[in-house]
């Protein structure tokens, strides 16, 4: 830790650093009518922690200087608060008190949430201090728009990253604009990102300004903003150890001084608690393209918004309901004709984990894509293999810039070797191909545009379109983050024995773990059933590929004495081709989802594939669109697999749950005597 600093009052306000997971609950209380307009902040009353203030604490607020000057700073203690003690004053912080609730009366807690809703102003800091180990148990119950925070504690890590989501009043990642804030310099000279706080539940009320990755590897706003009557609340999670040196930190500070209120203006664009899913491209001028979300059984309505290339599409409504809400058990289809672009972006406005994939037909070639969760967007992404050279192929590498306000620069390198790199504006693609090319591993990197990797990373989405058979047969596969490399896959079916059937099981070392970590020669083996087929030693930066004739069954797995590596399975079936990753072994569940299932459509197979890894029997059931089919239950024995189907049937949402053991599910489905897998999504 380090000493405080000169730069503030005569009654200093201190930092606490330190953390656990806060939840914070605001509860709403009706505005007061003609409600006083604010420019700005002007009497401020600062509420200090009462556990975590001491010698070694760190991280005072600046109250004097500059444009500090043109507010007044007060002292509030826990005990003074009162309807009449927050009279005087328009704004008040709560800065790094995370024992609020136990320590405030519930009177005292009537009268400060009366205070915000009747036209006042409110800042939460919320770093490193809320900490049980310290004896701080957070308990923010008594607030109204709840949300829950991880908290990585006081690592004083400078890792992470940190990026404007919205531009703003309260923060801009425009370089000329009066409101920018250098969110790589705040990430690489201090502990504010590493060691943030960022949201993992919340409140729709709440609207996210900047989101950041911290040193847990947690995605999360970290600063957000929420109109409560006719006042303002807004939260900064970041690590304030740094606020007496660092200018980053202390214009944000400022700013939210400076925010005006009653109105805001603020953009309410991004909500904090909206979850959203991604794709890099939509195409329906060359092939047939939807957009599927799907609501398993027995969960709450689901709502949703669509947009392509920032731009937003309507939805289709159920009877009843409003457009883009899906009832529990449906499955909402959305198509539209001559639109070509991307990225793609779902959102599922309450925050409600969905299923959501795309499903394309280019010919007779079908193909189902998950879309990737926003929470695991990542700046570092890997390919088993890239092939620009086999006769009849041609892939593209597809990179899509989901930010709405930062440039990104990204590098591709095959097997090593940079090959290309580009920059990519706010809400653009990239997607570019390699011919002669051959190789892997595949690699791509992205950070913000004119920073670097080490110091600027910024989240991307990635994926590799395939086309083969001369054009023919369509294949997507989205990238593998580095930071889920794993030691040990599963998938559910290997086969190379049916007439057409190639079948390759491919493994590439990156030369480090998922936690990045450098590793050299790493020992794997590969299992099809419960027989091991083969054991192999892969060098950093290289590949084997083994195909195993003759061979049929599942599950099959690969896994490492130690050390992490890349894995896929790659597929030729008749004219088609297909590839799939591998799923860790360490993320293995009872329940798997899926947005549609078709045994109906002309020249549509559909088979439900799932494989048990473990050395006892488990019980299985299958639904689709809520119903058990029959046929829809069963037991797996040890390291078995079932495969079934169900003529006749189409619709969905599809699940696949089971007791007694995790499982391991994808759903298999030729069309036209075209071929595609797709593994089911775990929800939450």
């Amino acid at each position: 830790m380090r000493k405080t600093s000169k730069l503030f009052p005569k009654k200093p306000l201190l930092l606490a650093a330190a953390a656990a997971v806060a939840v914070i609950i605001l509860a709403f209380v009706p505005a007061v009518a003609m409600a006083t307009s604010y420019s700005q902040s002007s009497q401020v009353a600062v509420v200090p922690s009462t556990t975590n203030i001491g010698p070694g604490y760190t991280g005072q607020l600046p109250t004097s200087g500059g444009g500090f000057n043109a507010f007044t700073f007060s002292s509030l203690p826990e005990a003074n608060i009162s309807a009449a003690n927050l009279a005087p004053y328009d704004t008040v912080v709560l800065y790094q008190d995370c024992d609020l609730g136990a320590n405030l009366t519930p009177s005292q807690k009537s009268d400060l949430n009366n205070w915000v809703s009747a036209g006042h102003k409110l800042i939460i800091y919320d770093s490193d201090s809320c900490n049980p180990t310290d004896g701080t148990t957070p308990d923010w119950s008594w607030l109204a728009f709840p949300f829950q925070t991880n908290n990585p504690g006081q690592l004083g890590s400078h890792n992470g990253s940190l990026s404007v989501v919205e531009n703003d009043t309260l923060a801009s990642a425009d370089p000329p604009s009066a409101y920018y804030i250098d969110t790589g310099s705040i990430t690489t000279n201090t502990d504010a990102v590493g060691d943030a706080n960022v949201m993992v539940t919340h409140d729709m009320n709440w609207y996210g300004n900047m989101s950041a990755v911290n040193a847990n590897g947690v995605h999360g706003w970290v600063h957000t903003y929420a109109t409560l009557g006719s006042g303002l609340v807004i939260y900064n999670g970041l690590d304030t150890d740094f606020m007496d040196t660092d200018p980053g930190l202390q214009k944000i500070w400022l700013q939210e001084l400076q925010q005006p209120w009653n109105p805001d203006g603020l953009p309410h664009l991004n909500s904090a608690a909206a979850k959203n899913y991604y794709w890099t491209w939509y195409d329906n001028v060359g092939m047939r393209n939807w957009v599927l979300m799907a609501n398993p059984a027995g969960r709450p309505n689901l709502s949703f918004n669509l947009t392509i290339a920032g731009k937003p599409y309507g939805l289709s409504m159920a009877a009843g309901n409003a457009p883009g809400v899906v009832q529990a058990g449906k499955t909402l289809t959305a198509i539209y004709p001559g639109i070509i672009g991307g990225p793609v972006k779902v959102t599922s406005k309450t925050g409600d984990s969905a299923v959501v994939s795309q499903r394309s037909l280019m010919g007779n070639s079908f193909e189902e894509v998950l879309g990737t969760d926003a929470d695991t967007l990542s700046n570092h992404f890997f390919w088993t293999w890239y092939d620009q050279q086999s006769p009849g192929f041609t892939n593209w590498v597809l990179v899509a810039n989901p930010s709405a306000t930062e440039a990104v620069h990204v590098e591709i390198s095959i097997a090593g070797k940079l090959i290309s790199q580009n920059d990519i504006a706010p809400g653009q693609r990239w997607t570019p191909t390699f011919p002669g090319k051959i190789g892997g591993p595949v690699e791509v990197k992205a950070y913000l545009k004119g920073g670097t990797w080490a110091g600027n990373p910024r989240d991307v989405i990635a994926s590799q379109r395939v086309l083969s058979n001369f054009g023919t047969a369509f294949n997507e596969v989205p990238g593998i983050p580095s930071r889920e490399l794993k030691s040990d896959y599963l998938w559910t079916w290997y086969d190379n024995a049916s007439p057409g059937a190639t079948d390759w099981v491919l493994i590439a070392n990156a030369g480090f773990d998922h936690s990045g970590n450098p590793q050299g020669t790493v020992t794997t083996h590969v299992k099809i059933g419960n027989t091991v087929v083969g054991t192999y030693h892969v060098g950093a930066g290289q590949r084997v590929t083994p195909t195993f004739p003759g061979v049929m069954g599942g599950p099959v797995e690969v896994w490492t004495d130690s050390g992490d590596v890349i894995a896929s399975q790659r597929t030729t079936w008749g004219p088609s081709f297909e590839e799939v990753p591998g799923y860790g072994k360490d993320a293995l569940a009872s329940d798997y989802n899926w947005t549609w299932y078709d045994m109906q459509s002309p020249g549509a197979a559909n088979w439900i594939l799932i494989a048990n890894p473990n050395g006892s029997p488990v019980t299985y059931t299958i639904k689709i669109g809520g119903v058990v089919p029959p046929g829809g239950t069963g037991i797996i024995p040890a390291y078995g697999r079932v495969t079934p189907t169900f003529p006749g049937k189409m619709n969905g949402p599809v699940e696949v749950s089971s007791t007694g053991g995790v499982v391991m599910a994808s759903q298999r489905v030729t069309w036209n005597g075209y071929f595609n897998e797709v593994l089911g999504t775990v929800l939450n």
